[in-house]
């Protein structure tokens, strides 16, 4: 799914569950169509609750904890990290005032230290559209690492 010039970007947390949903059902060897039949959606609804694209309806999000035999805890195990890099991504994206992300707990430390670029680029890493493209840039930053000054 692409998406639109005028549309907010998926939320960070939305990803991370359709990514622990999307790892979840490879682990147990199950297709994306077999378990959006057992949900009873279109499959592309599937393809973008596992992208991100689309935020889950707690009906669903139950139902995919019982077909994928784990708890709720599951899905937003390490959630914390996305939310904080999420609040610090809308404070530059929107410029929210500080009083909104003072309240990220001090555990998240690595969100503090990351600078505006590297939360860009993290946002435009979530946006690639194949495992081969984001594993094509990693190789490409491997490289440029490696190589003398350019």
């Amino acid at each position: 799914m692409t998406t639109r010039s005028d549309e907010k970007p998926p939320h960070p947390i939305d990803i991370h569950i359709g990514h622990r949903i999307k790892h979840r059902r490879k682990s147990i060897d199950l297709s994306q169509k077999a378990l959006s039949s057992a949900l009873n959606i279109p499959i592309t609804e599937m393809k973008e609750y596992e992208n991100g694209h689309r935020p889950l309806e707690p009906r669903h999000l139950y139902e995919l904890g019982v077909i994928l035999g784990v708890d709720q805890n599951y899905f937003h195990q390490n959630v914390e990290k996305w939310a904080a890099f999420s609040l610090r991504r809308e404070r530059w994206q929107y410029d929210l005032p500080d009083h909104l992300t003072q309240a990220v707990p001090p555990i998240y430390s690595l969100a503090d230290d990351l600078e505006k670029e590297s939360l860009r680029l993290a946002e435009r890493w979530q946006h690639l559209p194949t495992d081969l493209a984001r594993k094509r840039v990693t190789e490409l930053i491997s490289y440029l690492q490696k190589s003398p000054k350019l």
